[in-house]
This record gives C-alpha cells, structure tokens and sequence, in this order.
C-alpha cells in the first residue's frame, strides 16, 4: 500500500493498528510491528496483513452493485522520534463494476 508524507522531515513510523469498515460494516483489522522511514514529501510502500472474513466479502459483494460501497479506515501509526500514536482515517466509496 501506498504511503505518503507532506511533512518536512522523514518519519520514522515504528508499527500501527487499523480497521477497516465497508458499508458501515468492520470488515478487517490488524497491526503490524514493522519499522518504516516515509521520506520528507515523499511516498513510500508498506505491506499490509488483512485478517478478514471472505464470508463477509461476499455478501457485501452480493448486495446491491449498483450502489457504491463506502469505506472508512481508520487506526494509528507510532512514530519513534517523538514516542507518539498518531492517529489517521480515510474515507470514500469504491463503484463496483462487475
């Protein structure tokens, strides 16, 4: 996954936490321990686990298509120079064409 910094230093992201909800629904979490540099105004890519139902995918697959699914992700990174939890979320909609 792609992971981006508008800030004027490198972060130096130490593990995080996240959900994951899909039409208001959680759909996956999960954590991770890894140590990551973001570099200053740059992007970066992070492998992300998914602990995550496949019964629950389908049958949000299987709802109605014509909608767009809505998704919100939320959790928090630790950044190590400031020993700190930082929080972030991200929302939108995501149009199924199948």
């Amino acid at each position: 996954m792609p992971v981006a910094s508008s800030n004027s230093v490198t972060l130096p992201i130490r593990g995080w936490h996240y959900k994951l909800q899909l039409a208001e629904h959680e759909f996956a979490k999960g954590s991770s321990d890894q140590e990551i540099d973001i570099p200053a105004h740059g992007e970066t890519q992070i492998d992300v686990d998914i602990d995550a139902e496949l019964t629950k995918l389908l049958r949000l697959l299987n709802a109605d298509r014509r909608s767009p699914l809505i998704y919100r992700l939320n959790g928090d990174v630790g950044v190590a120079a400031q020993a700190l939890q930082m929080p972030f979320k991200a929302e939108g909609k995501i149009k199924l064409n199948f």
